[in-house]
């Protein structure tokens, strides 16, 4: 295979990223297949959405690590500050409640936390401005109604 000028060698690029590994022991991470996801649109201050969440939806991933269903989102935070997420969920098949999200701010590893809220919780975050991954995830043998909101505190 010939070299192009001014393009990085697969190899060459899976050797830097074994080197460096910037997200080891970072816990859950964003990946870029994440950050590419669909982006919410919103106003900057508050985001509500509700609904249902199985695994037969268009954009739920299924099972997902085995027995969770994951829908990829993001978001771009316009301004840094502190913001309140709640998730909320209603269980349409009898079972355990086990619903959440995680948020992840995407682009480098060092330096960032992934935060987590689950059902029936409002957590305060403190979020750095651009654009973050969302999963939202549950049981994948259950269907839910699945509610989440975030909202700019003053």
């Amino acid at each position: 295979m010939t070299a192009v000028p001014g393009r990085e060698e697969l190899a060459d690029s899976v050797a830097a990223f074994e080197r460096d590994k910037p997200c080891d022991g970072d816990g859950v991470t964003a990946m870029l297949v994440e950050c590419a996801a669909p982006e919410i649109s919103w106003d900057g201050v508050r985001h509500a959405e509700y609904r249902t969440l199985a695994c037969e939806q268009e954009d739920v991933v299924g099972p997902y690590g085995g027995d969770s269903m994951v829908v990829f989102r993001t978001l771009d935070v316009p301004e840094a500050g502190e913001y309140e997420v709640t998730v909320i969920a209603e269980d349409l098949t009898g079972g355990a409640l086990g619903y959440g999200l995680y948020m992840t701010a995407c682009g480098s590893c060092r330096g960032r936390e992934t935060e987590g809220v689950g059902t029936g919780r409002s957590v305060r975050m403190k979020l750095e401005a651009g654009v973050h991954s969302l999963r939202l995830f549950g049981p994948a043998r259950e269907e839910a109604s699945v509610g989440w909101s975030i909202e700019r505190m003053p």
